[in-house]
């Protein structure tokens, strides 16, 4: 198991030095991969979406974000993903944006109190 963790580390490397180097359909692809495998890293999604938002890919970066959202994480988790999604808009997005993304968060993190009950 250690040894599959440590590929996992040394494939997104890869993949953004593939990015650094202007391949960057590739360097999705990689990461696409790494996620069919790996989809509940969240520093493997936060990592992905960091190299798209700093090559301009502000929309693939929002829709990754929007992906996440679907997976059943831990509440502390979710606050983290919504934290960091609110951060995003908040630079690349609009306040509209950030109102949304607030209601969903409030949303979900409400059904998930509700669930746990």
């Amino acid at each position: 198991f250690m040894i599959l963790l440590l590929d996992v580390e040394y494939m997104v490397k890869f993949a953004l030095m593939t990015s650094k180097h202007g391949l960057h359909d590739f360097s999705q692809t990689i990461f696409e991969k790494i996620l069919s495998s790996y989809n509940k890293k969240l520093p493997i999604w936060f990592t992905y979406i960091d190299m798209m938002t700093k090559s301009g890919e502000i929309e693939i970066a929002r829709s990754l974000y929007e992906r996440i959202l679907v997976i059943k994480f831990p509440m502390k988790k979710l606050k983290t993903i919504f934290q960091k999604y609110i951060e995003f808009e908040t630079r690349h997005g609009n306040a509209g944006n950030v109102s949304s993304i607030k209601k969903a968060a409030k949303k979900i993190l409400e059904a998930q109190e509700d669930d746990s009950e």
